[in-house]
């Protein structure tokens, strides 16, 4: 029994150290704060990445490596880049996902525009 807590436990810490956080490994969300001020400018706050929910709609191999990179801070998320089917857009599109001027699914903060 030992032998096998002490087997789990190093696998747990090695995917830690391999991904540099515990929602790189699938045990959460991901938050993405990058281009705040252009979110700040926008009416939008931080991005909150559900991977775990994600996960549950699709493998893996639908978006790594080819649509987004396994390596924190390697993705260069940003709006016009979403709006043009890269990142997030190549499936929030409207037809595979929710369209991406729904803002407040994925940004916190979200000032309604009157």
């Amino acid at each position: 029994m030992k032998l096998i807590l002490t087997v789990v436990i190093a696998t747990f810490i090695a995917i830690i150290a391999q991904t540099g956080s515990l929602q790189a490994a699938g045990l959460g969300d991901i938050e993405i704060d990058n281009h705040a001020e252009s979110k700040k400018e926008a009416g939008v706050g931080t991005v909150i990445y559900t991977h775990t929910q994600h996960a549950k709609r699709t493998k893996c191999a639908t978006c790594h490596p080819s649509i987004f990179k396994k390596e924190k801070g390697a993705n260069q998320i940003n709006m016009g880049a979403n709006m043009q089917g890269e990142y997030c857009g190549a499936c929030h599109n409207g037809m595979m996902a929710f369209p991406m001027f729904h803002c407040d699914k994925c940004h916190t903060d979200v000032i309604q525009v009157k």
